[in-house]
């Protein structure tokens, strides 16, 4: 009988991008996760809300001038579930009209955190500034591929030792250059290629002269 990996959605989600995490200075301070986040990882491993998992509430007003939200989330069937408790304020001197999202929005954090759903942050793992540091590089956004026309040039300023053959060549992939340049992602390769031919160009230019 196959043995069945019972960290396997653990696992998958317990490690979280620092990107949509926040410092709360309030309680001692703590690090708090974006709510949308949360729901987009937890739709990629389980569907669409209301199809693939969900959640729903009950409220209760205790005489302490809070809200309580008994969260109960369900994931795969509605039989499945996870409960928690989400509690807010509602305002000494002004009513916060967001108390009750607040307050669901706690207790649905708490049931995905059940489910090890950034575990990290719970695991207090955010108060060590190398971990933080190493999820931003875990996290980062993949560089985009080098365009083929830079690719192109550096192969022309590596193999090519004819002044006018190298300005020809880059004369036919300028334009395209300056395009690229506009674009954030590969301004820097852009820029360097292009510095790159002038100090060929330049050494060139004095091995002709000599």
């Amino acid at each position: 009988m196959p043995t069945v990996d019972t960290m396997k959605l653990w696992n998958s989600v317990c490690k979280t991008d620092p990107a949509h995490t926040k410092h709360v200075a309030q309680r001692g301070g703590f690090t708090a996760i974006d709510a949308m986040y949360q729901i987009q990882t937890a739709t990629e491993q389980f569907g669409p809300v209301g199809i693939g998992w969900g959640w729903d509430f009950d409220l209760s007003y205790p005489e302490n001038g809070t809200v309580v939200a008994m969260v109960t989330l369900w994931h795969g069937n509605k039989n499945q579930t996870v409960k928690q408790v989400g509690q807010k304020s509602l305002g000494a001197n002004r009513a916060d009209e967001d108390a009750v999202k607040k307050a669901v929005t706690d207790g649905l954090t708490k049931c995905l955190s059940y489910l090890g759903f950034n575990a990290d942050v719970f695991l207090g793992k955010f108060d060590d500034n190398k971990y933080v540091a190493e999820m931003k590089v875990a996290h980062a956004p993949a560089p985009a591929p080098t365009p083929a026309v830079v690719t192109e040039l550096r192969d022309l300023i590596d193999k090519v030792t004819d002044v006018t053959q190298l300005q020809t060549g880059f004369t036919r992939v300028r334009d395209e250059l300056k395009k690229l340049q506009s674009i954030p992602d590969h301004a820097v390769a852009v820029n360097s290629v292009v510095s790159d031919y002038q100090a060929r160009l330049t050494q060139l230019n004095q091995e002709k002269a000599s």
